[in-house]
């Protein structure tokens, strides 16, 4: 029986998804710990994920050994390589299909998913590519009907190092200013808007981003960031209103008299469509007992009209003691989260003050203090503060790579296989300037729409006024190349 997408996502990181990605000298959790096979045979484990290597006259079913019997219902049921075949109660079988596969109509077979939170996309092969190298309309548009050349996802060469991003010619439009934004409330003012994500979720193109706001309180200034969005009708953005608020006293009360464990900050979203639910992690700030800013990493959900479904603020909270330092400085705990979907595993990817950081995703609800990995430091990224890391990987190649903030938006690869981001690679991969703008400040999101073959990078860019440095939204737009 096919279960729903979201049902899949949740048993497939919590049963694929055990990854213990332990700091430097700190041992592993063995993840045979608790296998028997069935007492028919013995454990191994490859990328922390355990399975049976069974006696002669057993087959491996997982993480147990079952008889090999001539009649077996998954006897020669392969799933495509794409999932592990699994018996029903009455003898059915079906295929527990892997991140990235689906059912078609035969439950005993695995396809490539074409188009939810886990899709893949495959590249074409040179034989297969058109020979035009375009695909691509003449507005540049992400979300115009799909070019009538036959192209789809498995036809996009999707680049996948910062030279091939670089080489792309991408086409610059205004997305949102700080003008077409509304404060939540009378006597706030819309200082910026920022670290924009986008997704087409329910049919529409959805943004949602980052809000600097600022306002008085007992006469002095105080300020919140919360997280609005937008929608696109026909050619133009318009603002819909606020996702996510900080807690009440933000605004309200002198940042003094706040309890502990105040959330000030929500902001830096990253866009998660999983079916009918559009999830949400961002960066949410709270007040400790030592400092006014100690970062988390949260995760809502969203129904077809936006509506807030679920809320955690703390998916993972960071120690006080640990990440957000007394009085002030860094570390400031965790911002910027970005989601990694790629070889069968689940991973967030974070920032902390200009070092990245990442670890396996659990659960969608409560989660753990995780097991950090340390990802890049200063040594390859020079930045006094925080890069606003974006992920983008996985897309058959063996590549991935990490934008971020800079002069410009900027990139480093490497190859999945080698733990190193070498300092070489580092590339500006969109530098252009924007009349009346004094740089493009970054913030970057980088997505990728399989309809089209079309790549999207939205960022901010920084317009200095006399009354100080503001942020409005940009999307770049660019065809995914083909041979």
């Amino acid at each position: 029986m096919r279960t729903s997408r979201a049902k899949r996502l949740l048993f497939w990181i919590g049963a694929w998804l055990v990854v213990c990605s332990c700091a430097e000298n700190r041992p592993q959790a063995d993840p045979c710990a608790a296998v028997a096979c069935s007492g028919r045979g013995f454990c191994l484990a490859q990328d922390g994920i355990a399975y049976c290597a069974c006696l002669p006259g057993f087959l491996s079913s997982g993480t147990d050994c079952v008889a090999d019997d001539p009649i077996y219902p998954c006897r020669g049921v392969e799933c495509n390589d794409g999932g592990s075949c699994v018996v029903l109660g009455g003898g059915e079988v079906t295929c527990d299909c892997w991140p990235g596969y689906e059912h078609p109509a035969d439950p005993a077979i695995c396809e490539v998913a074409r188009c939810d939170l886990l899709c893949l996309p495959v590249a074409r092969s040179d034989g297969d590519a058109d020979a035009d190298g375009g695909g691509e309309t003449g507005d540049g548009d992400v979300g115009a009907d799909a070019p009538d050349d036959g192209s789809s996802a498995e036809g996009c060469l999707i680049p996948t190092t910062p030279q091939q991003l670089h080489d792309l010619s991408w086409t610059i439009e205004p997305v949102l200013r700080r003008s077409d934004v509304t404060p939540p409330a009378t006597g706030m003012t819309v200082d910026s808007i920022y670290s924009p994500t986008y997704a087409v979720f329910a049919g529409r193109e959805r943004l949602a981003f980052g809000v600097a706001l600022r306002c008085s309180v007992a006469g002095e200034l105080a300020y919140k960031d919360s997280i609005g969005w937008a929608e696109r009708e026909a050619d133009r953005w318009t603002f819909r209103g606020y996702l996510l608020e900080p807690d009440p006293p933000v605004c309200a009360v002198p940042s003094s008299d706040w309890p502990v464990d105040t959330i000030h900050q929500v902001n830096d979203p990253e866009f998660l469509v999983d079916g009918d639910v559009l999830r949400m992690l961002y960066t949410s700030a709270r007040k400790t007992a030592d400092r006014l800013n100690c970062g988390s990493i949260g995760i809502a959900a969203f129904g077809a009209d936006m509506s807030l479904l679920h809320r955690n603020d703390e998916l993972v909270r960071s120690d006080a003691a640990t990440w957000c330092l007394p009085p002030a400085g860094p570390p400031s705990g965790f911002s910027r989260p970005s989601l990694q979907f790629a070889d069968g595993t689940a991973r967030v990817w974070l920032d902390s003050d200009g070092v990245v950081w990442s670890f396996p995703l659990l659960a969608l609800d409560v989660h753990p203090p995780p097991d950090l990995r340390h990802e890049l430091g200063d040594y390859a990224v020079p930045n006094s503060g925080a890069l606003d890391v974006e992920y983008f990987g996985g897309y058959g190649d063996g590549r991935e790579m990490l934008l971020f903030n800079g002069t410009g938006v900027q990139a480093i690869g490497r190859s999945s296989v080698y733990r190193r981001w070498p300092s070489e690679s580092r590339l500006s991969v969109l530098d252009q300037t924007i009349p009346g703008y004094r740089s493009v400040y970054g913030s970057p999101n980088l997505s990728f729409d399989p309809a089209t073959c079309r790549l999207r990078l939205d960022f901010s860019a920084v317009l200095e006024e006399a009354s100080g440095a503001s942020q409005d939204l940009f999307a770049a737009v660019a065809a995914a190349h083909r041979p």
